[in-house]
C-alpha cells in the first residue's frame, strides 16, 4: 500500500481472481479515500511492482505488464502510469523490447530500488535490463523510447530521488557496488578491500546471435574450462556484475564461460520466449556454440571441459550430459529434473497447458520430453548432483530423484552432495557463510580431480 502526497488516498494491489492459486498474476490496483470517499478499481489487470504516487497526486506509476496469465517471466515489464481521476492505465514504453527491473544475476549486493521513482511531476526514473547491462532510464508522461542516463562501463541497479538529487547503486564488476549521487561516489564499503584484489576483466563477445562472457586466466592457454549456466531461466548474466565464485575459479586456473543463451532476459521477448515447451535443446545449442568458439580462440582445452549451473542452470547441465559426452565432468546444482513431480512440490505457481503443453495428471508428454530424468540412462559424464533440504523452489526431492535415476540406469560416476535444512535455494548467493565456503571447496576438488590430472585430491 502507498499513501498519496495529500495523505487521504490509499493505493493498494489485490489479486481479484476467483482462485488466486490458479491465477497468481491477476493483480488489480485500487484507490481508497480514507476520509470516506470513493473506492475505485483501476482499469489494469496484471503483475504490478513498485506502485508509487506522483508528487501532485494525479498519477500512480508502477512496473509491470497487462497479461495476468503470464507467470514465467517471458513478457517484458514496462513503466505504466494510472490517471487517478479516470482510472485509465497506459504503458509509457509500448513497443520497447526491453524489460524494466534488474534481471541480472549477482552475488555481492542486495538489489536496489528499481523504481519507478518520480523525478518530477512529469518525469520518472527506473532501472531496466538490456543486452547484459543494467541501467537507469528516464521517461516522460508522454511516453516513447526512454533515455538511458547510466554512463558506459558500469551497471546501475538501484535508483532514488530526493531534494532534486539522483542516487544510484553502481556496479563495475570490480567491487561490491557503491552509492553515487548525481554521478559522484559517496560510499566506500569494506575499507577499500576490493581495491586490493586483482580481478580479471570479463571478455564480452557474441557467437552468431548468442551473447557470451568469459574470464580467461593469465598466461598461455588452452585452459581447463568451465561452462557455467545461469538460472531463471529468464534472467541474464550482467557484464558488470561481480561473481567472486567465477573469479575464484579463474584464479585457480580455469577459464569460465558464461553465456546468455535463448531463454535469457535482456535480448527481447522473442529470445526469452524461445524455450517455451522446449527448455533444453535451443539453450544447449547456444551454450555449445560458446564452447566451440572458446576452443577455436585457443582459450579452452577440448579435452578438459566441465559444465555446471544452478536452478535452471542445473536443469540444463543435466540436459546437456544426457545428450553429449563432450564434458570431462559436470556439477548439477539445485536443478529441476522431473517436471511432472516438480509441479506438485515447488512453491512456484504453474498453470496447465500454458508454458509447457502438459498438465500433471493425464497429459504429461511434454513434461516427460522436457525432463532430464528421461535421459538419465544416457549420462556418461562424471556427475556431482548438489541440493539443499531447505530448497522450496526446486525441492530436494528433485536431486534425490535424479541422482538415483543416474545411479541406477547409467554407468557414469555420480556423487551426491546434500546440504541440510539451513541451506535454501539461495545457498550459493546468500546461504550460511560456512556452507558457502564448503560448497566452493567441494566444487574445486571435483573440478581439479577431473580436469587437472596432475593434482591429487583428498
Amino acid at each position: 500500500m502507498c499513501i498519496s502526497p495529500g495523505g487521504h488516498l490509499n493505493a493498494y494491489t489485490q489479486n481479484v481472481a476467483d482462485d488466486p492459486d490458479r491465477k497468481a498474476g491477476a493483480t488489480a490496483i485500487f484507490t481508497e479515500d480514507s476520509l470516506g470517499g470513493d473506492h475505485k478499481q483501476v482499469e489494469h489487470l496484471g503483475p504490478v511492482a513498485g506502485l508509487c504516487w506522483s508528487p501532485d497526486g494525479k498519477y500512480l506509476a508502477f512496473l509491470g505488464h497487462d497479461d495476468p496469465d503470464e507467470v514465467w517471466g517471458t513478457k517484458n515489464a514496462h513503466v505504466w502510469v494510472v490517471d487517478v481521476e479516470t482510472g485509465i492505465s497506459r504503458d509509457l514504453t509500448p513497443g520497447w523490447d526491453v524489460t524494466a527491473g534488474d534481471l541480472a544475476l549477482g552475488e555481492v549486493y542486495g538489489r536496489g530500488d528499481t523504481g519507478p521513482v518520480w523525478e518530477s511531476e512529469t518525469s520518472l526514473l527506473f532501472v531496466a535490463s538490456d543486452r547484459g547491462e543494467v541501467g537507469v532510464y528516464r521517461i516522460g508522461l508522454g511516453g516513447g523510447v526512454p533515455e538511458k542516463i547510466t554512463p558506459e562501463g558500469c551497471s546501475e541497479v538501484g535508483v532514488s530521488v530526493a531534494a532534486g538529487k539522483i542516487a544510484t547503486l553502481r556496479m563495475t564488476g570490480k567491487d561490491e557496488g557503491a552509492v553515487f549521487v548525481d554521478g559522484k561516489r559517496v560510499s566506500w564499503n569494506l575499507g577499500g578491500f576490493y581495491e586490493k584484489l586483482l580481478f580479471i576483466e570479463p571478455k564480452a563477445f557474441s557467437v552468431g546471435e548468442v551473447p557470451c562472457f568469459a574470464l580467461i586466466p593469465e598466461g598461455d592457454g588452452p585452459f581447463p574450462t568451465i561452462l557455467y549456466i545461469h538460472g531463471g531461466p529468464h534472467l541474464m548474466y550482467g557484464r558488470w556484475h561481480l561473481f567472486h565464485e567465477y573469479q575464484a575459479l579463474a584464479a585457480a586456473g580455469f577459464a569460465v564461460l558464461y553465456p546468455n543463451p535463448r531463454g535469457s532476459k535482456g535480448y527481447g521477448e522473442a529470445w526469452t520466449g524461445a524455450i517455451r515447451d522446449n527448455w533444453g535443446a535451443p539453450a544447449m545449442d547456444d551454450c555449445m556454440a560458446c564452447v566451440d568458439y572458446a576452443i577455436a580462440q585457443g582459450w579452452s582445452d577440448p579435452s578438459r571441459l566441465a559444465v555446471m549451473g544452478g536452478s535452471y542452470g542445473g536443469y540444463l547441465t543435466a540436459w546437456i550430459v544426457g545428450h553429449t559426452d563432450r564434458f570431462a565432468c559436470a556439477i548439477a546444482e539445485r536443478g529441476v529434473y522431473n517436471l511432472q513431480s516438480f509441479g506438485g512440490t515447488t512453491d512456484f505457481v504453474q498453470t496447465d497447458h500454458s508454458y509447457f503443453l502438459s498438465n500433471h495428471t493425464d497429459d504429461t508428454e511434454s513434461f516427460r520430453r522436457n525432463s532430464p530424468i528421461t535421459y538419465a540412462g544416457n549420462v556418461k559424464t562424471p556427475l556431482l548432483v548438489v541440493h539443499s533440504e531447505g530448497d522450496l523452489r526446486c525441492p530436494v526431492s528433485q536431486g534425490d530423484e535424479y541422482f538415483r535415476a543416474v545411479k541406477r540406469t547409467s554407468s557414469a560416476e555420480v556423487s551426491y552432495l546434500r546440504f541440510g535444512p539451513e541451506a535454501s535455494h539461495e545457498l550459493s548467493r546468500g546461504g550460511p557463510p560456512d556452507l558457502r565456503i564448503e560448497r566452493q571447496k567441494r566444487f574445486h576438488e571435483w573440478l581439479r580431480k577431473h580436469l587437472i590430472s596432475d593434482v591429487l585430491c583428498t
